[in-house]
């Protein structure tokens, strides 16, 4: 098939778990013989994307904490319109141009990549063959978010709940197949669909991190995560407000990712490295890897990637969410005491084998792979586009 994939961000850079997501699919149609053509924004400084049929419709900040002046102008247009921010925020002429470039018409199949997407689906001339390719249920997302936050900002992802239900059962109704990356996410969006038998589950891999061990890792705990969109963000606080207290003074404690500059003058223990170059790297560095998350939908990625790297782990349940067949080296803790706890039990046991690591994620990757052709087998779409 002739597939247009239209998604919120060109993943080149890899730099978030829902970027490397859209990579996992993109490279499993590519391997199954599909001409894929990609339409997405590039983040302002980002290198361009060199991809076969990758097609950019020019820079733009992605998370909301990155944009600046912009917040304002698309809030205030989002409410203006009626509209979700997150599908506002998206939307641009630049965009239709780029989809235009990548000649609509002679698709057999249109991938709308996150409902943060769906403002595309009232154009005309794209495909009438459609998949929803949902990274989570976005609006118990925001709703679970509204419970944290309170106040004007509990307001703010209130609304945006209330606006996205209805635009997630359109997409439903409207798509020949919904992608989801959990049982519990289909579970959920299952009941806003015509048909739940549409609906299938997807057990992502990731990306292959495991870097060469260290005899003696520089730290004791690490963290990695993009912290600068607030679901994340929202784990690390519940970490460093309940987890980082009950931990001894001596540790040296590493948060990697975008958003963690600046959070050496929070605790001496906290090292905040901002963005690495190489993950796989930082967690050999670590003696144990941290996944606090509290709120979330879809899959963690960075909790399959820190499994993959061999490395002692302790999650939260939701950091775990539907992931299967979980190996010995992770430990499972939701109150911030037994957390800890299973951190400093952790840092002074031995280090697994690299292998239980890598044999896991090869499982899982074979598995993904079967998962995405039956998918398209399945699909049924006949030779020549249908356009609508």
């Amino acid at each position: 098939m002739r597939i247009l994939f239209a998604t919120t961000v060109l993943p080149h850079e890899r730099r978030t778990g829902g970027e490397i997501a859209t990579l996992n699919f993109l490279e499993a149609l590519t391997a199954l013989g599909h001409e894929v053509h990609v339409v997405g924004y590039r983040r302002p400084g980002a290198v361009a994307a060199q991809g076969k049929g990758w097609i950019d419709a020019g820079t733009r900040p992605i998370e909301l904490a990155e944009a600046g002046w912009r917040r304002s102008v698309w809030a205030g247009q989002a409410l203006a319109l009626g509209a979700p921010l997150t599908n506002v925020k998206f939307t641009s002429r630049a965009y239709r141009n780029a989809l235009a470039a990548a000649k609509p018409e002679a698709a057999d199949l249109l991938v709308l990549d996150h409902a943060h997407m769906g403002w595309l689906d009232a154009l005309r001339g794209l495909p009438r063959n459609r998949i929803f390719l949902a990274h989570n249920v976005e609006h118990r997302l925001y709703s679970t978010m509204a419970e944290y936050r309170g106040g004007p900002a509990g307001w703010l992802y209130r609304r945006e709940a209330a606006l996205l239900e209805p635009l997630e059962r359109r997409l439903l109704h409207r798509s020949c197949q919904t992608w989801c990356l959990t049982r519990a996410d289909a579970a959920a969006l299952g009941q806003l669909s015509p048909d739940p038998g549409r609906l299938r589950v997807f057990d992502l891999p990731g990306q292959a991190v495991a870097g060469e061990a260290l005899a003696i890792p520089s730290y004791d705990i690490g963290m990695i995560g993009s912290w600068n969109w607030e679901v994340n963000r929202t784990g690390l606080q519940w970490f460093l407000d309940k987890v980082l207290p009950r931990l001894p003074k001596g540790l040296r404690i590493a948060v990697a990712g975008s958003g963690s500059e600046g959070l050496d003058r929070v605790d001496p223990r906290l090292v905040g490295l901002g963005r690495v170059p190489d993950a796989g790297r930082f967690m050999q560095e670590c003696h144990v890897l941290a996944a606090p998350a509290v709120v979330g939908s879809g899959v963690q990625l960075k909790t399959i990637e820190g499994i993959a790297a061999g490395r002692p782990m302790v999650a939260t349940s939701v950091a775990l969410r539907d992931i299967r067949d979980v190996p010995d080296h992770v430990r499972m803790a939701d109150s911030p005491e037994v957390f800890a706890r299973a951190l400093c039990h952790a840092r002074r046991a031995g280090a697994p084998s690299p292998r239980a690591g890598s044999q896991w994620l090869a499982r899982r990757r074979d598995r993904f792979f079967r998962q995405v052709a039956m998918a398209t087998f399945d699909l049924g779409v006949a030779d020549g586009a249908s356009h609508g």
